[in-house]
């Protein structure tokens, strides 16, 4: 092994060790049930820092993502390796500093009692009223990807065309269609046991995983249904644990079955835990191919964190014909389709965060991006804590979580795109929820 390739398996390795260390910290000093701090650490870890240890140990294995940033042809010098590990070091600390606590006012007690106990009765008419309005669009949206597959042959959609777009976030829809209505089943006491809870939430999971097939993603499932499991484990007492071990496991070999499925027409057709870890899902060796691009190409000065926001009005744009009167920016896999591949249309090489926010502003958008994404996180979390309804809570579980899924181990126009998009339903409960409490508060300030 080469002195630098050493060099920063050994860095690599003490950061481990000290983030974890942190990660228990955070865990332990959690606000809330969830702890979405120590989850956003021990995302990074997985996905820059073990990756980097995977990669860097792993020199003779031929699986190697898309890109090899040290048996490749063009491998990265040493130079760019120890710039990645610095990269590493400073993207963990700079996130972590931005998820340190800040001190949280709370309301006079009996004053938020009563607020709770009035927003709690529109919360039942609310997940009542918004289920009917969800259903019926997103079945529809549903049965039309589905559709589309078949015709296609196709194994998994990757993209869609302008026009059939706006079915896939409505088919994400249904996800919060069924939650709604799992929390009106809650929340009315309906089902009062803990077993005919875990039923209903293992119901309403399945139900979710079987409209989102038509994705062929591993983790989607396991990303729209969380948001609804973590509010429902409130209230189940007993079976919390044999329920998640079964839960836990039915997610795991779904995810292999679907490693196995889309993978079945190629040569390596096995699964590797090393190539998951790796590049799959981890995204350090692109970290390297970041620096190098940016020594030849130059920095792209926000251009894809502008597409991203950009893509919420875009879809807007472009149905009413005007999009020809906008420049168009890139979205970060469209440069690494074109760097990588040849073509910018090939879009599914998704590079991290980190090698992103690289790309952009070098270093300092490293140092600045993750702190900014430790006190959204925060914020998050402070309001988890505060959350006084069930569809409260579902709504702040669920930017919870894209925030861990979406972020780090993704691209900014993921996270916008599931919060604005596949999010809307929520936005709008909780929209209707902060317009209730107002007026609650402007009645009773009088």
């Amino acid at each position: 092994m080469r002195f630098e390739y050493l060099l920063a398996t050994v860095i690599l390795s003490i950061l481990l060790i000290a983030g974890l260390w942190l990660t228990a910290k955070c865990y332990r000093h959690r606000s809330n049930s969830f702890p979405l701090k120590a989850a956003l650490l021990a995302m990074y870890l997985l996905v820059n820092v073990i990756s980097g240890i995977v990669h860097f140990l792993n020199i003779d294995d031929t699986n190697r993502g898309y890109y090899d940033a040290v048996k490749s042809i063009n491998a990265s010098n040493g130079i760019t390796l120890l710039s990645s590990i610095f990269i590493t070091v400073l993207g963990f600390f700079s996130l972590y500093f931005g998820l340190l606590r800040t001190k949280n006012k709370k309301p006079e007690l009996e004053q938020r009692k009563r607020q709770q106990i009035h927003l709690q009765k529109t919360d039942k008419k609310i997940t009542a009223w918004l289920s009917l309005l969800f259903f019926p669009p997103s079945i529809y949206s549903v049965i039309v990807l589905n559709s589309f597959i078949e015709e296609e042959s196709l194994r998994r959609v990757v993209a869609l065309t302008d026009g059939m777009a706006r079915f896939g976030f409505m088919a994400h829809w249904f996800t919060w269609a069924t939650a709604f209505l799992c929390l009106w089943f809650y929340s009315n006491n309906i089902f009062r046991s803990s077993l005919s809870k875990a039923a209903l939430l293992l119901i309403s999971v399945f139900a979710i995983f079987w409209s989102l097939r038509w994705t062929g993603g591993r983790t989607v499932g396991v990303l729209m249904s969380l948001p609804l499991i973590i509010v429902m484990f409130q209230g189940i007492k007993r079976f919390k644990l044999p329920l998640a071990a079964l839960m836990a496991t039915i997610a795991v070999l779904y995810s292999i079955f679907l490693t196995l499925y889309r993978k079945e027409n190629y040569s390596d057709s096995q699964f590797s835990l090393i190539g998951v870890l790796d590049w799959e899902l981890g995204k350090f060796s692109m970290l390297p191919f970041s620096i190098d691009y940016t020594s030849d190409h130059g920095y792209l000065l926000g251009e894809t964190l502008y597409a991203a926001v950009f893509s919420i009005p875009l879809g807007v744009i472009k149905a009413i014909g005007l999009s020809d009167l906008f420049w168009i920016p890139r979205y970060v896999t469209n440069i690494t389709g074109e760097a990588i591949l040849g073509n910018p249309d090939l879009i599914y090489i998704v590079p991290g965060l980190s090698s992103e926010l690289y790309m952009n502003f070098g270093a300092l958008g490293i140092g600045f991006g993750y702190f900014l994404l430790g006190r959204f996180a925060t914020w998050v979390d402070l309001h988890l804590s505060k959350t006084q309804t069930p569809t409260e809570q579902l709504v702040f579980s669920y930017i919870a979580v894209i925030t861990i899924f979406c972020s780090i181990s993704a691209q900014s126009a993921a996270f916008f795109g599931y919060l604005f998009y596949s999010g809307l339903p929520l936005l709008l409960a909780l929209g209707i929820l902060k317009i209730q409490s107002i007026r609650y508060k402007a009645r009773h300030s009088c």
